[in-house]
């Protein structure tokens, strides 16, 4: 079974992330699958966007730590290349949309900051929850969300763990640039 959906919907390259059971936490397969899949997008002309999603509900809730606890890493060599979430860290020419409902957390906030456009449900949850465990960000999130959201804000979700829920930007606490509301 593929862990990663990948399908073309005429300029549109849809990349859904697709273990549901485990809230769509990305293990090293997942990681290389997603890999692929925007190595395909960016090497395509016809693909003008992807939108990136998360099946069953669920954005991504970070990386799988049962892979951790049973001592199972990627290798050496993709994580010098890619680090854990696969292509977090890689540069595209071309707009990443991510569509997120439900839980973007820990590493799954971290793939979240790689898209250029963050479109959210309701129901979408962001937080550094990896940091409640004394576990670091790996994927870029540390730049990434200072930019996007101010120093003090971030600093505010990567020290404390802090959930954030979409209706945090209707507040006037976070700036609305972060994301967009379309999806009840």
């Amino acid at each position: 079974m593929s862990t990663v959906n990948v399908t073309p919907y005429g300029e549109i390259l849809l990349i859904g992330i697709n273990r549901p059971k485990k809230r769509n936490c990305v293990n090293h397969e997942t990681a290389k699958q997603l890999v692929s899949a925007f190595e395909r997008f960016e090497n395509y002309k016809e693909f003008k966007v992807a939108i990136l999603y998360g099946e069953g509900g669920t954005f991504c809730a970070g990386y799988d730590l049962n892979q951790v606890a049973k001592g199972q890493f990627p290798p050496k060599e993709f994580l010098d290349k890619y680090r854990f979430m696969g292509p977090s860290l890689m540069r595209f020419s071309k707009p990443i949309i991510g569509a997120i409902e439900g839980y973007a957390v820990s590493c799954g906030l971290e793939i979240s900051l790689m898209c250029d456009l963050r479109v959210v449900a309701k129901s979408a949850k962001f937080g550094i929850f990896c940091r409640r465990l004394g576990c670091p960000l790996l994927d870029g999130g540390t730049v990434r969300l200072p930019k996007l959201i101010g120093m003090s804000r971030a600093m505010d979700m990567i020290l404390t763990g802090r959930e954030v829920d979409a209706k945090t930007p209707s507040t006037g606490v976070w700036p609305i640039a972060w994301w967009r509301m379309v999806k009840p």
